[in-house]
């Protein structure tokens, strides 16, 4: 991807516009299409997704669970044809692509933090369309500073971030960002931050997820404890008619422990559980594909207790 990134860029540029044109019935056929011939064709992310839901829906039958498997890649299907139309807005069409097609529900939970200019922090997962997530909450009045890992390829990261900034919301990368996050949540900005990705052992705490012990990073944690500052949970779900709804939850507190170690667990499976939950509630629409129980404790063996 490196090296061909530049024509994938230059390729998602040039489709762009002509993919914004079509009809939101139209979007949602291409949107199936590009999901069933990605399923078809990676062999790879099709069973780490099929192990993934094995895991985590132990009861499913194989025919419910291929049925959920193909729900997930027409949704990230879908996902990926409303990103790439989203790259053809200017700021203020954008804005109204937004007002038109998001709805948001407990707004009020984070009005008193902007009316008093406090930052914090956005805990959320790849559900729903999660790319327009972040420029939703720029429309809904969040200074937003998004936590994202940059892409192999240079030139398409370029792009990815391109449109995730255009309604002024800034991109750091996941390495030496501890300064410039603190820096952000003291002037009042919020913090976007996916807690849903395998971490190393070394980056992370072991915590439940579907039962299972998931690696998860201990970073959010951390901040919080160190800033005070608020984590709202924060998802966005598609709907049936094609529009998406953003959901907020009230914060997670810090929690107080015996030493920090026990508190930072304590917190990021308190954050892990609300993203459990948001799963469980919509299974179709987070990012199966990823392994997600890679890293394991330390005295287990490989593929001991999730898919390797």
């Amino acid at each position: 991807m490196r090296r061909g990134g530049s024509a994938v860029a230059a390729f998602l540029k040039m489709i762009s516009h002509p993919v914004s044109l079509l009809s939101r019935r139209a979007g949602r056929a291409l949107g199936f299409l590009v999901g069933g011939l990605w399923r078809l064709v990676d062999a790879r992310h099709r069973s780490a997704a099929d192990q993934n839901v094995a895991r985590a829906f132990p009861s499913l039958s194989s025919a419910q669970r291929e049925a959920l498997v193909r729900g997930v890649f027409r949704h990230l299907g879908r996902t990926a044809i409303e990103f790439v139309s989203l790259s053809s807005y200017n700021a203020a069409s954008l804005r109204r692509y937004i007002e038109d097609r998001v709805r948001f529900e407990g707004l009020d939970i984070v009005r008193p933090f902007l009316d008093g200019k406090r930052g914090g922090f956005i805990l959320t997962a790849h559900c729903g369309n999660w790319e327009l997530l972040g420029l939703a909450l720029a429309v809904a009045g969040l200074p937003m500073t998004i936590v994202a890992r940059p892409l192999d390829s240079p030139a398409l990261n370029e792009w990815v971030d391109g449109v995730r900034g255009k309604l002024g919301s800034r991109v750091v990368g996941k390495k030496r960002v501890l300064r410039p996050i603190l820096e952000d949540v003291g002037a009042g900005r919020w913090i976007g931050i996916l807690l849903d990705q395998n971490v190393a052992r070394e980056e992370g705490v072991f915590v439940p997820f579907f039962g299972v012990p998931a690696c998860t990073t201990k970073g959010l944690a951390l901040m919080a404890i160190k800033t005070g500052a608020p984590v709202v949970p924060t998802f966005i779900r598609r709907e049936d008619d094609g529009t998406h709804r953003v959901v907020f939850h009230p914060p997670i507190g810090n929690v107080p422990a015996g030493d920090r170690e026990e508190s930072v667990r304590l917190m990021t499976a308190a954050y892990t559980k609300k993203i459990e939950e948001e799963v469980r509630s919509h299974p179709d629409q987070w990012f199966w594909v990823h392994r997600r129980w890679k890293t394991r404790p330390e005295g287990e063996k490989p593929g001991e207790s999730v898919n390797g």
